[in-house]
């Protein structure tokens, strides 16, 4: 139906904006529609249940059984991208070998930034993209958004917000490179299936890296 957005079925996290009755689903997905705050809906066709969630950092919906739940689909707006629809957000894997500052030119230059990890969850919805890389393809490295180039030992995303969630390595960071000082960026590594961390590193060493934006179509 025209006006009425696409939808996947699948489980939802998030943050309960408004809970209302409704008679149909297409009533529920209207509700969500005029929503500026609307990421998915929950609908129980029983009881005309209508709750519209906003995906939101930290809070889960546990408490609502005995209905379905909606997602909205996005389209990531440039290819190459994928959505996240937990992160409401899209990111990319460059596979090419690059400098931090050159992965992050890559980026901005693709309308993204190289990815920031700002919290647990956040870094923990994005670790089987990554484990799926280690598992079939063997890749352990990658670069993401964080420096301390600035000010030794003050690590700050590339938006300039101070680095406070962390998942560093054992003894990093380090301020150097395999035992050779001078180690300014973070370098993300999959030690396994089951562990992965944080390392400063050298710059000018050459990664793969991830790349973020929020842009959809």
């Amino acid at each position: 139906m025209e006006g009425i957005p696409k939808w996947d079925s699948m489980d939802v996290q998030g943050k309960i904006e408004t809970a209302i009755t409704v008679d149909t689903y297409l009533q529920c997905a209207r509700c969500c529609q005029q929503s500026d705050a609307c990421d998915g809906i929950f609908y129980n066709s029983t009881t005309g249940y209508c709750v519209i969630i906003e995906i939101f950092d930290g809070l889960v919906i546990n408490n609502v059984s005995l209905g379905k739940f909606f997602r909205l689909k996005k389209n990531c707006l440039y290819s190459g991208y994928e959505y996240i629809w937990q992160l409401d957000s899209c990111i990319m894997f460059y596979y090419s070998h690059l400098t931090w500052s050159d992965s992050k030119l890559r980026c901005v230059n693709d309308n993204g930034n190289l990815l920031t990890i700002e919290t647990a969850r956040k870094e923990y919805i994005l670790l089987p993209f990554l484990m799926e890389k280690f598992e079939k393809q063997g890749l352990r490295f990658w670069w993401i958004g964080g420096t301390d180039a600035a000010q030794e030992g003050i690590f700050r995303w590339i938006n300039g917000e101070n680095v406070t969630y962390s998942n560093w390595d054992q003894s990093q960071p380090d301020d150097s490179s395999d035992g050779i000082p001078g180690a300014d960026c973070i370098r993300y590594l999959i030690h396994s299936m089951t562990e992965a961390a944080w390392r400063d590193y050298d710059c000018n060493d050459q990664l793969r890296s991830i790349c973020e934006n929020k842009m959809f179509l």
